[in-house]
């Protein structure tokens, strides 16, 4: 009942004040929030249309708490060249993997699903990834960058369509099939499109205790 009051009251506010947030932002930040994704984070779970409600409710909460707070051009200016990786993401690659001991293991999982068979369930099933083996084989969003995947999951993934599998690729611990959910292309986001984020964002900073909804309750 709480959270449900919390909503309502910043969307007053926001009609109050008249801030909105376009679709833009949300779709830039909803970006930024995939390239992130852990499937092994409970936090994240949810599908896409929570994520831009949450967004959405998170940038007009935060509008609200700063509304009266002026931030030097300079300020902000210096923020983005100073922390110019939080604005550029890599083409990334939400993947699953489903890995077995042998080629002919990997040939076998293949025709099975040839045939129809839930890519999710043979990960569960028959995946020595302890790691992964219990979300279906999600590993997220992965990139170039990411030092956790092999370089040859990459390359296979740029060559699949959404929804497609690879051909068996040779890993450390036997060979891996790999499937592909979405592609995310590389960006990078200039000043002005996020000089409003950074001026929250350092803002927010500049406030004194939590930074909260219970400020508005009053």
């Amino acid at each position: 009942l709480r959270e449900l009051v919390n909503i309502k009251v910043v969307e007053e506010l926001a009609k109050k004040y008249d801030i909105t947030v376009s679709d833009d932002v949300i779709e830039r930040e909803l970006a930024v929030y995939k390239s992130m994704y852990n499937p092994l984070d409970e936090e994240q779970a949810g599908n896409e249309e929570d994520w831009r409600q949450q967004i959405r409710y998170s940038i007009l909460l935060e509008e609200l708490l700063t509304r009266d707070v002026t931030i030097p051009e300079k300020e902000m200016k210096a923020f983005y060249e100073n922390n110019q990786d939080l604005y550029n993401i890599a083409e990334s690659f939400h993947l699953s993997q489903i890995i077995v001991k042998t080629e002919a293991e990997a040939m076998e999982l293949l025709k099975e699903l040839d045939g129809g068979s839930s890519f999710e369930a043979l990960a569960l099933e028959k995946s020595i990834d302890e790691f992964t083996a219990n979300s279906g084989g999600d590993i997220g969003f992965v990139s170039k960058e990411n030092e956790y995947v092999p370089t040859s999951y990459i390359e296979a993934a740029k060559q699949l369509s959404k929804g497609e599998w690879s051909e068996p690729i040779k890993v450390d611990n036997g060979y891996a099939v790999i499937a592909l959910h979405e592609k995310l292309e590389g960006q990078t986001y200039s000043y002005e499109e996020v000089k409003e984020q950074i001026r929250r964002q350092i803002a927010l900073e500049q406030m004194e205790g939590s930074v909260t909804v219970e400020q508005l309750w009053d």
